[in-house]
């Protein structure tokens, strides 16, 4: 606020006056444009925000047009929040934890020994998960260097289908004899391999016929039989 010594308890005055820094604004004759927002209207705001109580820590206190011209005028949230007097009152970063290749292990088997799924852990604690790819190379490997067997990835349709893809563009057969497992889940999730490879956006029709795979499901995506749709997205399947 250009001219007030102190705008802050302006701040606090007008609010408690006029029950918020807007009608206080616009009692002064200053309403602004909605969708302008200079540096001092941004301040403003913010003042008025942590005078009402709301959540200075989470950017423009969820208001996304403010937090946009907090950014765009000062750089940051952060920064912005600094310029009206405020950095004090935002809550002080915790500085991310430093993982050694023994911290990652001992993590892993303390969740093991807390009968947690370790197939999961990573979802929960993204820190140890990415600490683990980065010594280990992979989260499974970071695992076996604990001492533990992997649980097997449930497959999903999802997977299938890169996993068929992958085949593809690396000029691999896409042959139903290649993987049983992922054969097996394809049939259950897709109705037949041929829907599977379909989905996998190849052409059915090109790849080698496996009639040993195939099962009753295949024959029916032949000419002349309804194929069956399925959402890649929705459907799982554990082997």
């Amino acid at each position: 606020m250009p001219g007030i010594r102190n705008p802050s308890r302006t701040c606090v005055a007008a609010s408690r006056l006029f029950g918020d820094l807007a009608t206080a604004w616009e009692a002064a004759g200053l309403k602004p444009s909605p969708h302008r927002w200079p540096p001092q209207r941004v301040i403003a705001a913010i003042q008025d925000g942590y005078v009402r109580g709301l959540p200075i820590a989470l950017a423009g206190f969820g208001n996304v047009p403010l937090a946009g011209a907090a950014k765009r005028r000062f750089g940051s949230w952060a920064d912005a929040v600094a310029a009206a007097g405020l950095a004090s009152r935002l809550p002080v970063a915790k500085p991310a934890r430093a993982w050694s290749q023994e911290a990652v292990l001992q993590a892993i088997r303390t969740q093991h020994e807390q009968s947690r799924n370790t197939t999961v852990v990573w979802k929960q604690d993204t820190g140890l998960y990415s600490a683990a790819k980065k010594h280990f190379g992979s989260w499974r490997q970071a695992i076996i260097a604990a001492g533990f067997e992997p649980a097997r990835e449930a497959w999903t349709a999802e997977r299938i289908v890169r996993r068929i893809r992958g085949w593809h563009d690396q000029g691999v057969p896409v042959r139903s004899q290649q993987n049983p497992r992922l054969t097996a889940a394809a049939i259950r999730l897709f109705g037949s391999w041929r829907n599977a490879v379909v989905a996998a956006g190849i052409d059915g029709h090109s790849t080698e016929r496996d009639d040993t795979w195939m099962g009753e499901k295949d024959r029916e995506s032949e000419p002349g039989h309804a194929s069956r749709h399925v959402n890649v997205q929705e459907q799982t399947e554990d082997v």
